[in-house]
């Protein structure tokens, strides 16, 4: 049969999904593919860091791919997803981020065909495990083989918005100053009520804010390496990343988790870069204005105190353990 018609003076092929295995191709020649042209999975810029890699528990693990900070366990299954092929990529991802906690870890599973089985497996754990699946599909054209790969679900956006609906458990001021010395505690808490117009949550996981008596968790506060990291929850946008990246006190952004990281280390920094942060705050919180402050001008210390003390006062009123 000729698969090329002409219509409208266009000549084209329809495209019929085959198996691989009926293409007389196995795991390993789709495992090449990938290995030869990283990009066409369509996650972007990865490279290879290893393949067929042999774990503690005795099996391999088909490609570690990366970038960055950023490590992705991928295992491979033609056909339809099953519950080995399922345990063991958890499994791996599992073993890598235990192996090299300091990069953001995110499990791949790519299959021919993901079952209704997989997504009542990762609904178990509860969306909290940052996994991507991935289905492969196998298209002949004439001589050669085309592959098509379609992201039926990426967990991390999920992982997001559970975070920032999950109540962690409260704790109080003096609980941080185990992670924090008193003048880094008083700079990340001046961060939030410049940033936030709000007030410091304390609890367990991450140092929030409280506006208006209501937790907000879109500006998150960690002490690492003796700064102030501030992570803005959101997905990342090109021309948000573009603005900022040439910033001194930006740090990542990490697909993993999606969020964007900035360090402060004392109040000068604070103050000269308060106009993006403030920027930042209002796209997470859907408030932008589409206007984008110079970065150079630094707010004097009466635009950024003006207006706070009557919020924060109202503020430290709110009942917050009642909520």
């Amino acid at each position: 049969m000729n698969t090329t018609h002409e219509g409208d003076g266009k000549e084209f092929i329809p495209l019929r999904p085959e198996k691989l295995r009926s293409l007389g191709k196995d795991e390993r020649w789709l495992e090449s593919a990938i290995i030869d042209d990283p990009s066409i999975l369509g996650l972007g810029d990865l490279i290879v860091f290893d393949n067929q890699r042999t774990q503690p528990s005795g099996g391999r693990l088909d490609l570690l791919l990366g970038r960055d900070d950023e490590r992705y366990e991928l295992e491979l299954q033609l056909g339809v997803t099953d519950e080995t092929h399922i345990v063991r990529t958890i499994e791996y991802w599992d073993i890598e981020k235990r192996r090299f906690p300091n990069y953001e870890h995110t499990a791949i599973i790519t299959a021919e065909e993901i079952s209704g089985r997989f997504f009542n497996v990762i609904n178990l754990f509860g969306y909290h495990i940052p996994i991507i699946a991935l289905k492969v599909t196998a298209y002949r054209i004439e001589d050669k083989i085309a592959l098509s790969f379609t992201k039926v679900l990426d967990t991390r956006d999920l992982i997001a918005t559970v975070e920032d609906n999950e109540i962690a458990p409260p704790v109080d001021r003096e609980y941080w100053l185990q992670y924090f010395s008193v003048e880094l505690l008083q700079l990340a808490e001046n961060a939030i009520a410049k940033i936030t117009n709000g007030v410091p949550n304390y609890n367990k996981y991450y140092i929030g804010s409280v506006i208006d008596g209501t937790r907000n968790a879109r500006l998150k506060v960690w002490n690492k390496n003796n700064k102030v990291e501030l992570w803005f929850g959101m997905r990342e946008v090109p021309e948000v990343t573009e603005r900022i990246e040439g910033i001194e006190i930006y740090s990542r952004y990490v697909r993993g988790d999606l969020r964007y990281g900035f360090a402060i280390e004392n109040e000068e920094q604070l103050n000269q870069h308060l106009p993006i942060l403030r920027k930042m705050f209002n796209l997470v919180m859907g408030d932008d204005d589409g206007i984008w402050p110079q970065d150079s001008e630094a707010s004097t210390e009466a635009d950024i105190v003006e207006g706070f003390d009557a919020d924060i006062d109202s503020a430290d009123k709110s009942p917050v353990d009642s909520m």
